[in-house]
Parts: C-alpha cells; structure tokens; sequence
C-alpha cells in the first residue's frame, strides 16, 4: 500500500489545499511529499497525477474521518433511508441521522454538509485538472487519460450532489473570486445532462481495463464511465420529469458495450466478492481504493493517522465483548424486511447478514456475542464482516479504519440494468437471459466464508439442489423478478433507496417501514406515531410519473446563505 501526500498552493490565495491520496494497490507508488504552487505543479507527468490522484481521494474522504468532518457514508441515503436497512445502535445515538430517517431533517443536519462539502472538493480537485492539464508538457496520451478520469470522478461528484438536492450550482472550471455568491443553480434536469456530458467526454478519452498497467488499477476506466452513464440514465429515467431522451434505450446501449467489451464477467462464487481477496476482481468495473497505515497525518487537518475507511468500526458489533475483535458502533443493520425478501436456499443471505438469532451466530467460524438491547434489528452487515485473521489486529489500533474497498459499481448491476432496459424495449428474452444468468452464479455459489463453525477461512459448498428456479416470466411479473433480483444481488450497495426512488415504490415501501420496524427487546413500533410518508411527501417534487414522489434533501444553510442559493422545498425547517 502506497501512501503520499502533496500541498497545492492555490495562486491568490492563503489556504493549503491537502491532496492526499490513497490505494489499496499500487497505481499511487509516487514521490514523497513535495510542495508546489498551483501556477508550475503540472509542469511534469509525476505531477500530473499527482494531482489527478487528489481527485480519487476526494471521492474516498466520504468514507473517513478527515478535515473535521463526519463521514458521509454513501449507506446512509442508499440503504439506510430505505427499507432493508436501519440506523443500528439505539435511539438518540445519531439525532441527524435520525431526524433524515423520518423525513423531518434540518439544513444543518452533518451528513449532508458533509456531503455537499466533499462532493464540491471533489469537483473543485477535477477543475484544477481540466484547467491545467491542456498546457502540461506531457504525453498526448496521458494528458487524455487524465482528463478522462477529471471528467468521470466529476461526474461522480456531481450525480450524487445532484440526486440528493436536485437543484444545485455548476460551474465551468475553477470558480473566480468575484463570482464567489453569485453562480445560478442548475435544475435537476440540467444537472443529470451535465453529468452526462462529463461521462461521455471520459468515455472518449479513458483507456479499457485492459489497456491499463496492473500499477494503475483502480483508476477510471472506459468500461467504468459507461457503466457509470448507464446508471445515471437509469435514474434520470425514473427521477427527471423534463427528460427527453429515450433514456431506456441509452441504458441498453451503454450496458451492452460494457458486456461485449470482454473485459467482465461474474465472479465465479458470490461468496468471495466482498471478501478482502474479492478486491478488484473479474466482476470489479469500479472500486474506490482504500489503505491503512499509521504515519499519515501531517498537516492534514484530522486526528485520524490512517487512509481507510471508517466503515467495517462503525458496522461491527457494539457493546458485546469479543475476543480477538474491535468494538464496533452498531450502525448500519439489515432489517428483517431484506432478510424476508431472499428466497429459500438463497446463498447470497449466508454472505449479507449475520446476527446472534442467524447461524447460531457464527461468522467467520466463530460464535460471537452480541447485545440484542444495542440493536435495531437481530442482523449485523456481514459485508463488512471483520476477519478476525486478516484484518482484526489492524483494526484494534487507535486508528481503527479499514483498508477495505468499497464496491461502486459491479457486473452483476450491468446485467441487470441491461435485462430492465431490455425489458422496456420489448426484448424479454434478452431480459431473461441476463436474469438467468445472475441467479445461476448465485445458485451455484457457496456459503459465506467461514459460515461453519471452525472453519474461518473456508468456503464450505451449501449442499442445495433446485434452488433458485429459472425465471420463465413475462409482462409486470418479469419486471418485478428484475427488481427482485437487484433488491437480493446488490444488497447494501447502497441502491436500495435509488431504486425505490426511480421506480416509484419508496412512499409506499415507507408505510411498510412504519407497520413493521420494531427493536428487538421492544414491544412498540418504532414509528408507530410518526407518519413517514406523509413527511416524505412533503418533500418531494413531481417526478416523471406525474406525482410528487421524489424526494429531495434540504441544502446545508450555511452554504445556502454564503452563495445565495433557494431552497428547492420551502417546507423544511
């Protein structure tokens, strides 16, 4: 794991701008900390990407304690907002989250200021780029590719911005002082199409996965931005009333490049993807890259000294004693309502959940303890899982982050976008077909590593026969066995919520939340007298279905105040 860190001095200015940059592999093996001014950084090809690598760091400081600020986990809209997955710990542990769960949030919530300030330092980083790199004394080739990355992790930046508030400011390059409170808003249609232009400029000038170097992996690539467009027409689909595009027919098209580029293919066993080893595998299309080391920390603004992410602490187990494991803070639990939806004999469950009253609550071959009274549900994420035997002592430093990627955007998900675009264009065989062959890898697939007692790191066969049966559908049913299917293959990846959102079912989803979500020691609904879709409501825009059922998150008020910006819903408080 390679781990530098450079200042750039912008020109005019007092501030440093930290660019630390992070991998779990090797595309970051660059020289020492330097210090350079923004006028003369990008004067050689070293420089060049180090300067392009700040911008990856920018989409990983989500996922950490830095610069003072909260993580702005990307879970904590995509599952947790949702339905198969709640808050974790106990009520009163994290009053902004909770305030957002029941769609009562203030413009001061930290998730969301947290957000909103990385996802801007992240396109901040990009325009730097896109501004110096024209003038670089480098290769010709090179200069495209870095460009391409600026394009692709801006659009990154700008998407979720973008999905979250609906209506926000973009610029064309770094922004002037003089302009400072002064930059008009974007629609939420003028967003999705400028996000889109910055992933068609980085499909145009990205390499293929295959064209890369084994140092450079975990950079963007040409097959990444085309899955990455692919989504965001998915969603521009279901979520922008103003959309004039043939939107489904566009995620056929950048779905069906990705499959016949060669370049990806499923994991043979599910069991391995979200395992240290499933890293960058054959199924991998985009990962954000994260280390773990003690050393780092100057002049970086936190008191963390680590380049992980927070994610596997804040997940793991909370309050119960374990030997050999960290404390962990609870959060983030799948809720009965996911486990209820996987079908019987299902092995894809065996590597989602874990949890004191599942599989004797054995994970990683061992039986654990656990505080059913410091839970919201009886399920742990076993995605975030901490083996005891590769990751365990790392993690029991004072520093406590974890080097684990984080899966953006996988196979599995092309597939199945492309079988619902295909679906919509009247092709249900070709649906079918995808369909199928995502539910044969999971009918084939083994139990989750260590699912056996005292067998820690063995992928033990499941025994199953005749599970998972062939889909042989069609019309309605065929296009809710394809939103099954994501609901059981991409659980807690962080697409529930957007799922719901674009197809939607999220204000009804809410009233099933409400009748259900129960603490474990307890005998009260947790909602029961806090009308969710009613507050929910409240706070939506008309979306393409011709009701307001897209919700929209309130802009943090101090940044609406200092660039006198308009709150998109008048109601919040």
């Amino acid at each position: 794991v390679y781990k530098r860190q450079i200042h750039i001095v912008r020109k005019g200015t007092t501030s440093l701008i930290m660019l630390l940059l992070v991998s779990s592999c090797s595309f970051l093996d660059i020289d020492p900390t330097a210090i350079r001014t923004g006028d003369s950084f990008m004067n050689d090809e070293t420089n060049a990407e180090l300067a392009i690598n700040a911008a990856y760091n920018s989409l990983a400081s989500h996922e950490r304690w830095s610069d003072g600020l909260l993580e702005s986990h990307s879970f904590y809209i995509g599952e947790i907002m949702a339905d198969f997955a709640e808050m974790g710990s106990h009520k009163g542990d994290f009053d902004d989250l909770e305030r957002m769960i029941e769609w009562r949030p203030y413009t001061d919530e930290i998730i969301l200021y947290c957000t909103w300030k990385r996802c801007y330092d992240g396109i901040y980083r990009c325009d730097y780029v896109l501004e110096n790199i024209g003038e670089a004394p480098i290769s010709e080739s090179l200069k495209q590719r870095i460009e391409g990355e600026a394009y692709f992790l801006r659009a990154m930046n700008i998407l979720r911005l973008t999905t979250m508030f609906g209506s926000i400011p973009i610029t064309e390059g770094i922004i002037p002082t003089e302009s400072y409170g002064k930059i008009p808003q974007k629609n939420l249609h003028e967003c999705f199409e400028i996000a889109a232009s910055h992933f068609e400029k980085a499909i145009d000038r990205l390499p293929t996965k295959n064209q890369y170097e084994s140092k450079n992996i975990g950079r963007a690539t040409k097959g990444a931005a085309q899955a990455m467009l692919a989504r965001l027409y998915m969603l521009q689909e279901g979520m922008d009333k103003d959309c004039q595009i043939a939107a489904w027919d566009s995620v056929y098209k950048y779905t069906d490049l990705v499959i016949k580029s060669g370049e990806y293919n499923l994991a043979n066993n599910y069991a391995t993807i979200h395992e240290p080893e499933g890293e960058n595998n054959i199924e991998s299309i985009f990962e954000i890259q994260f280390g773990s080391s003690s050393v780092l920390n100057s002049g970086s603004g936190t008191s963390r000294e680590d380049i992980g992410t927070t994610s596997q602490i804040r997940c793991g187990i909370r309050s119960a004693q374990n030997e050999g494991l960290p404390g962990g803070w609870g959060y983030y639990q799948p809720s009965q309502l996911l486990v209820d939806e996987f079908e019987d004999k299902d092995p894809r469950l065996t590597c989602t959940v874990y949890g004191p009253n599942y599989n004797d609550g054995i994970v990683y071959g061992m039986k654990r303890n656990y505080d059913l009274s410091d839970m919201q549900s009886e399920y742990y994420n076993r995605h975030l899982a901490i083996d005891p035997e590769l990751e365990a002592k790392d993690l029991m430093t004072a520093t406590s982050n974890s080097s684990r990627n984080v899966r953006v955007i996988r196979y599995a998900d092309v597939l199945l976008m492309n079988a619902e675009a295909a679906y919509h264009q009247g092709k249900e065989s070709e649906a079918l077909d995808k369909l199928e062959m995502v539910r044969q890898r999971a009918r084939n697939s083994t139990f989750a590593k260590g699912f056996v007692l005292g067998k820690g790191s063995t992928y033990v066969n499941t025994g199953y026969s005749n599970n998972l049966p062939k889909v042989t559908t069609t019309g309605q049913e065929l296009l809710e066995a394809i939103w099954h299917e994501r609901s059981v293959e991409l659980a807690l990846e962080d697409m529930r919520y957007w799922d719901l959102v674009r197809t939607g079912r999220y204000l009804d989803r809410l009233d099933i939340v409400r009748a259900t979500s129960k603490d474990p020691t307890a005998t009260e609904l947790r909602f029961a007298n806090i009308d969710l879709r009613a507050n929910c409501t409240a706070r939506c825009i008309q979306g393409p279905r011709g009701v307001k059922d897209i919700p929209i998150f309130p802009l943090p008020g101090e940044e609406a105040i200092k660039w006198n910006l308009t709150q998109i819903i008048d109601l919040y408080k």
